[in-house]
């Protein structure tokens, strides 16, 4: 993707007893901790707040800091599946066509 695509947008969010909002990379996770799992709104709204200001570097710039993040990925603890994926879903939804 990074030679086809370079132009694209990705974004990460990772989940384990917590969400983290990586973004492209590019600004320092928001985290989403505790009872505030078992708020959809919350985590939606953040979702969408976290695309408007850490999904706006294409990958051709952001790549370094995905490839560690992805690299620094250990699992631990419980897994937020459901919350998780209701922010990758709320952060991709602000995303343009194609990222």
């Amino acid at each position: 993707m990074a030679e086809k695509n370079s132009e694209r947008k990705i974004g990460l969010v990772t989940f384990t007893d917590n969400i983290s909002i990586i973004g492209d990379g590019s600004k320092d996770p928001l985290r989403i901790n505790g009872g505030d799992l078992n708020n959809y709104d919350l985590i939606l709204k953040n979702s969408v707040v976290s695309a408007s200001t850490s999904l706006q570097e294409p990958l051709k710039k952001t790549r370094k800091s995905l490839d560690t993040a992805v690299d620094n990925l250990r699992a631990t603890g419980s897994t937020a599946l459901g919350p998780g994926m209701l922010s990758a879903i709320g952060l991709a939804g602000e995303g343009s066509p194609g990222s």
